[in-house]
């Protein structure tokens, strides 16, 4: 799909500025981890010096980027790593084809056979492990529908929609996916002991939506894909909170009720669900779904800055990462509040660069320890940032985003699609 330059004039070149700083500082292996993942480490940072060899034509980007890629495939080879996408070897591996691919060359199947026969048996077992995007069987789908070689992709995705299916809990002709405490991080198991049903897109049920439909669009195991799609979308939108001025969707669901406000996020909130409900629509020809997308949206895009949750620039619940999602669903529906809204974004991350400190300016916010750090990486930290500000003033389309399933996917991927609904009427743009 065409891709063109959200910004235009100072703000672009403020931009640009910006992101070529984020590259100066991460030309060498990342600071202070040997990390190699595609999240936080080598692999998330070679994708920044991708792209930006690949807008500018930089044969210094492109080095760092082989750099940092020998460094990743390197360091998970010493390693024993998990499976999962964004921290682990499909992650590893899909990055390594994606960067060789954008700069010109191609990646023999051969070079991930081991590994491809590994999720090959994994997927042929009950699974007992995470299911969501990040970790689990939502992330590995990411990884088998980018296959160069179809027969493999088709069975991999196969082997994820149908764990996902034995996994579903349905009910009435829904279909959601319960978290269990053991599969929580410690925070999150105190806060559940019973567990619960996880609503966004890094963890939960929206980014399971976001995989399966891709799995429809790739023709890839439609006649299982499409109804578990359609089956969780049900689920989902039944999930809307009381309009009392808080987000559409809580971040979390009980049985017994829970339903607080979220903040406004890729990774929990209304801007990622409304971003998987809008790739629904598209990739299953839906206008349904498409007109809830826009109707999240447009509240959202009304909530004051202060009411977001919004507090660093990270892609994975940051400024840059709200820019970069509305940026794509600006590009992908044409309707001016969300390029309004994110112009916003990107110029609250310009102004929260703190020069001399962090990377090139920009420190990411441990909720965890209270503190700031330098963070690298692509989800939370400086990488991501220069990504989402490269995209913005750039021609080159960010497929580097197909894993966060933003990307609506290349024209071949894409099925015939329905036409891109008028925006609603009660939104207004502020240009």
């Amino acid at each position: 799909m065409p891709w063109h330059p959200l910004l235009v004039g100072e703000p672009a070149e403020r931009a640009l500025a910006s992101a070529r700083e984020i590259a100066r500082a991460l030309e060498n292996e990342p600071r202070g981890t040997p990390e190699p993942s595609f999240a936080g480490g080598s692999a998330g940072i070679a994708l920044l010096h991708a792209y930006r060899a690949a807008a500018e034509g930089d044969d210094r980007a492109a080095a760092a980027a082989g750099r940092h890629l020998d460094h990743a495939v390197a360091a998970i080879g010493d390693d024993s790593r998990t499976l999962g996408f964004f921290g682990g070897l499909t992650g590893v591996a899909w990055a390594s084809r994606h960067v060789q691919r954008l700069l010109g060359g191609e990646v023999a199947h051969e070079e991930t056979s081991d590994l491809d026969q590994v999720l090959v048996e994994a997927l042929a077992e009950p699974w007992a492990w995470e299911y969501d995007l990040i970790y689990g069987l939502a992330g590995i789908g990411c990884y088998a529908l980018d296959h160069p070689d179809p027969a493999l992709a088709r069975g991999l995705v196969a082997g994820v929609v149908d764990r996902l299916g034995a996994l579903a809990r349905r009910q009435g002709g829904t279909a959601a996916w319960w978290t269990s405490p053991k599969l929580m991080d410690p925070h999150r198991a105190a806060q559940f002991p019973s567990g619960c049903y996880d609503l966004g897109v890094a963890h939960g049920l929206a980014g399971v939506v976001g995989f399966l439909a891709r799995a429809v669009a790739s023709g890839h195991e439609v006649s299982l894909a499409r109804p578990l799609l359609a089956e969780s979308v049900a689920w989902l939108l039944a999930q809307r909170r009381p309009a009392d001025g808080g987000s559409t969707f809580p971040c979390f669901a009980r049985p017994e009720g829970d339903g607080s406000s979220a903040r406004s996020a890729w990774c929990y909130g209304d801007p990622g669900v409304a971003a998987m409900l809008m790739a629904a629509a598209r990739f299953a020809a839906e206008p349904a779904w498409e007109s809830e997308a826009l109707a999240v949206l447009c509240a959202d895009v009304s909530r004051p800055a202060e009411q977001a949750g919004v507090v660093d620039t990270g892609l994975c619940h940051g400024t840059a990462g709200l820019g970069h999602l509305y940026n794509r669903l600006f590009q992908a529906t044409g309707a001016p509040p969300l390029a309004a809204a994110a112009k916003r974004w990107f110029e609250h991350t310009l102004d929260l660069r703190r020069p001399g400190q962090g990377i090139a300016g920009y420190s990411s916010w441990w909720p965890q320890t209270g503190e700031w750090h330098a963070q690298p990486g692509l989800l939370g930290g400086a990488a991501g940032t220069g990504l989402a500000l490269l995209a913005a003033v750039s021609s080159v389309a960010p497929e580097w985003d197909r894993p966060l399933l933003l990307s609506l996917g290349r024209d071949p991927d894409l099925p015939p699609i329905c036409r891109v609904r008028p925006w609603l009427p009660q939104c207004r743009s502020e240009e």
